[in-house]
């Protein structure tokens, strides 16, 4: 839930307090680290190791802040600027404020892509039933097309040999009879016996001579 006009209200004094403190805690440590630096200088003439030496606890705090600045600063959204120090439940509450906004978002996008995916889906499978129909009839086509296809083969070779019977017959012999006198052999002539002489022919001879 968003943070109410009163709740913002409440926290100022808080935010007010906590800027003072800062600005108080950046001067103190200005100047300590302009005393170490100059204490350093005198005793070691070197500042190089000035850290390991003076861990003290104000520098311990001033690295936990910055640290926890730089969270807010990277947490706070644009509007804000990263200026303003927000600490406690208002901050807590901006954050979850923040991320249950984002999470209602990016759950609204999901459902919508969710309804596109159902729509292709739903389209998809109504072309698939069409498809799967054209293609039964295809088959059907292109069965009937092969039934036709072969009946027309056959008649044609039916009418191509109605047409070489007609030919030969034309020609007045069929092969078969033209192979079967070339295969028979020419017949063998009969002696004519001579006649005899005079009246004197029997009717046998007159019968052998007519054949």
């Amino acid at each position: 839930r968003g943070v109410g006009s009163g709740q913002i209200g409440s926290f100022m004094p808080v935010r007010t307090k906590l800027e003072r403190l800062t600005m108080e805690l950046q001067l103190v440590t200005s100047q300590r680290n302009e005393l170490r630096d100059r204490l350093i200088f005198v005793t070691e003439g070197t500042m190089d190791n000035r850290y390991p030496l003076f861990q003290t606890p104000g520098h311990k705090l001033k690295l936990e802040h910055k640290e926890i600045m730089s969270e807010l600063k990277m947490l706070v959204p644009g509007g804000w600027g990263g200026r303003r120090r927000l600490a406690g439940p208002y901050y807590a509450a901006c954050v979850s404020s923040g991320l249950h906004s984002r999470l209602l978002m990016e759950q609204t996008q999901l459902k919508k892509k969710v309804d596109m995916l159902r729509q292709e889906n739903k389209k998809l499978m109504e072309d698939w039933v069409l498809l799967k129909h054209h293609l039964k009839d295809l088959k059907v086509i292109c069965k009937d097309q092969e039934k036709e296809t072969s009946d027309l083969q056959t008649q044609q070779q039916q009418v191509g040999a109605g047409r070489w019977l007609e030919q030969a017959t034309a020609q007045g012999e069929s092969p078969m009879q033209r192979e079967a006198l070339q295969q028979e052999p020419p017949a063998e002539p009969r002696s004519q016996q001579p006649l005899k002489s005079g009246d004197e022919v029997s009717s046998s001879d007159l019968v052998s001579i007519v054949e």
